[in-house]
């Protein structure tokens, strides 16, 4: 317990320190405008669909934080941080769920120093708050498989479907599920039809979400073009 506090006490503080040495830059400055509380929710919908092609759920989050805690952009950095602080605990935890020994001692380790990590928690854009749900749906996910109670599965619904509203890449969780039901099929163990039913539940709301969202976000203008065979045979073997 002592060099797990020490882990996430250093972790925390990589993630604190410097918070805000640098200015906001172009895509949080997009965030913290969409998030001025002063606005009603469909004028800030408006505004985040004439810039963002993700959907508008971490925006929301930011805007309610802001209703509270002051539309301050010296508090704006706030959320990443403290989910990505949380983190830590989440991956230990699954770790420990898993493995059954210390080894969750060296997961909270790679987590806690993690630069990437350590970078985006200081970043007011919606990736540590995805990392940080995408690791509580992997939480349930591991607890559904030690005790298959009504919380549990509820909570693994919620958290993955938070996760896949949150940005689309979280659809790869929800693939990766329907991977280890189809491993477990043919291994011939005992099949938790509860848990792919929740699943396959969790996929029609969100080819609904994400169709209606394609829709609405059709004339957002985007940076994004489709690369070239070349982009691909130089990146690996320039």
């Amino acid at each position: 317990l002592f060099v797990l506090i020490i882990i996430f006490l250093l972790g925390s503080i990589f993630r604190f320190y410097n918070i805000n040495f640098d200015d906001l830059w172009i895509d949080e400055i997009s965030t913290f405008w969409i998030s001025n509380p002063s606005f009603d929710v469909n004028t800030s919908y408006k505004n985040h669909l004439s810039l963002e092609q993700t959907p508008y759920l971490f925006n929301y989050i930011v805007k309610i934080f802001f209703s509270f805690f002051g539309y301050k952009i010296e508090l704006a950095r706030l959320i990443p941080v403290l989910t990505s602080i949380f983190s830590i605990l989440l991956v230990a935890q699954i770790s420990r769920h898993i493995s059954k020994n210390s080894e969750y001692l060296l997961s909270a380790f790679l987590i806690s120093f993690n630069v990437f990590l350590i970078s985006y928690s200081q970043e007011l854009r919606v990736y540590s708050t995805q990392f940080f749900f995408i690791s509580l749906s992997i939480l349930y996910f591991v607890k559904i498989n030690d005790l298959k109670n009504i919380t549990n599965y509820f909570l693994f619904f919620l958290f993955t479907l938070i996760s896949i509203i949150l940005h689309p890449f979280s659809l790869i969780l929800l693939f990766s599920y329907f991977t280890i039901f189809i491993l477990d099929f043919n291994k011939k163990e005992k099949i938790n039809f509860k848990f792919i039913i929740l699943n396959i539940g969790i996929f029609i709301i969100s080819a609904i979400f994400y169709f209606y969202h394609t829709i609405l976000s059709l004339d957002i203008p985007t940076w994004i073009t489709q690369p070239d065979l070349k982009f691909y045979s130089n990146f690996y073997f320039s």
